[in-house]
């Protein structure tokens, strides 16, 4: 494959069809019916945590590869042009994450084309190397040779834009009307919703056809974030543990530092299948590390005791979760005395108050045995202090002399 930029005539044409003015190139959709496309050969890589990007000063540059690579075995993001078997050019520029897909700030370049390179003196030593304007700043331009249909992308290298810097690089990429997606190229919206820690890549495919340059559908890869913003989640604190289960409950949450409008707040039960994403109040967010929600509703109101639920975030670009934790919800307080009677009745009546009950009644029967048993002793006592006390009497009026006498009398 042969690295070397567009031609003039190539690019010439290609900047007329592109004007925001002009018509734009016909794009074909990948279709099997024999028409060409682009495909992914190796898709860029996308590591979960994130590429560290580094600026245009930095010793340490930041290398895209493709995806299934090593360590100790890198491998080059590259594309295949199906259906077509002549030299293809290919713009590689930065593209914002979302749709419709805006230039982005950040710039491109293959490592070591664009680099000064050494000149020699009269007497045979090297000169001290001189920068070398490219002809295209910040985008990747390059040749496919004829009967090769698959592109590859050898040390892509990603450099990070300033934010005080962006709009003068996005002025000098309207110059080149490099605008895949006919955007419109309006920097003021441009600026306005730029991701600097987010973006993709697209690649724009130019076919020679007839004499005519036909451009291909753009091929866009998935999301690349920053590795500075994207951390783990972590819940580290929470104002409130509980809440009542009709909602409504401000609490606050103390996280990672996170994007705006990246993260839900998603409670669930295990038990009973149910889910709900909590709303943000204001001011939603302070200082990207805090966020300010209301607690949801629960499937059912009228409960008689409180319900253990699980709390956790949810990040909506890779559906990264956090380690959830515990949240309880509570019953509503009744006012109404005559319900809070009959709650509390109808709560007695639950395994631990039946067993509380039974032992009241075995207590209840055991105290009336050992009364009724203490009652016949005293009967009995009473009965046989009666006999000692008469024993004389009683003796005397049953002996058989105190008998034949009576008899006599």
């Amino acid at each position: 494959m042969n690295h070397n930029m567009l031609s003039n005539s190539a690019s010439a044409n290609y900047l007329d069809r592109g004007a925001s003015g002009g018509a734009r190139p016909k794009r074909n959709s990948p279709a099997p019916n024999g028409q060409p496309y682009v495909r992914f050969f190796v898709p860029p890589a996308t590591p979960p945590c994130g590429l560290r990007f580094r600026y245009e000063n930095e010793l340490r540059k930041c290398i895209i590869y493709g995806r299934g690579g090593s360590d100790n075995n890198r491998i080059p993001p590259s594309i295949e042009i199906m259906n077509y078997h002549g030299s293809a050019q290919v713009v590689v520029s930065c593209v914002s994450r979302d749709p419709p897909y805006y230039p982005h700030p950040h710039q491109l370049m293959l490592l070591g084309q664009d680099e000064p390179k050494p000149t020699k003196s009269k007497l045979g030593k090297p000169n001290s190397c001189e920068p070398q304007e490219p002809k295209f700043k910040g985008i990747v331009h390059v040749v496919s040779e004829p009967g090769r249909p698959i592109v590859r992308f050898d040390q892509l290298r990603l450099i990070s834009t300033k934010q005080k810097e962006a709009e003068v690089l996005l002025q000098e990429r309207k110059l080149q009307k490099i605008d895949p997606f006919n955007t419109g190229f309006c920097i003021e919206d441009i600026l306005k919703s730029v991701d600097y820690s987010c973006f993709r890549l697209c690649f724009h495919v130019f076919l020679t056809i007839d004499g005519k340059l036909v451009a291909l559908k753009p091929l866009l890869s998935e999301p690349i974030f920053d590795k500075k913003v994207l951390s783990g989640l972590r819940i580290h604190y929470i104002s409130h543990c509980s809440a009542p289960v009709t909602g409504g409950q401000p609490v606050v949450l103390l996280t990672d530092k996170i994007k705006k409008n990246e993260v839900q707040l998603k409670f669930f039960c295990e038990k009973t299948g149910w889910e709900a994403i909590a709303e943000t109040t204001e001011p939603h967010y302070h200082k990207n590390v805090a966020i300010v929600f209301q607690s949801p509703r629960y499937l059912i109101h009228d409960i008689d005791r409180p319900v253990n639920v699980k709390l956790q975030l949810i990040r909506l670009t890779d559906r990264a979760v956090s380690e959830p934790i515990d949240f309880l919800l509570k019953p509503v307080e009744h006012t109404n005395r005559e319900l809070h009677v009959k709650k509390r009745l109808k709560y007695a009546e639950t395994p631990k108050g039946l067993v509380q009950k039974q032992l009241n009644i075995e207590a209840m029967q055991s105290a009336k045995l050992m009364n009724n048993q203490v009652q016949t002793r005293r009967a009995v006592d009473l009965d046989v202090n009666y006999y000692l006390d008469n024993l004389d009497n009683i003796l005397t009026n049953f002996s058989p002399i105190g008998y034949q006498s009576n008899l006599i009398s």
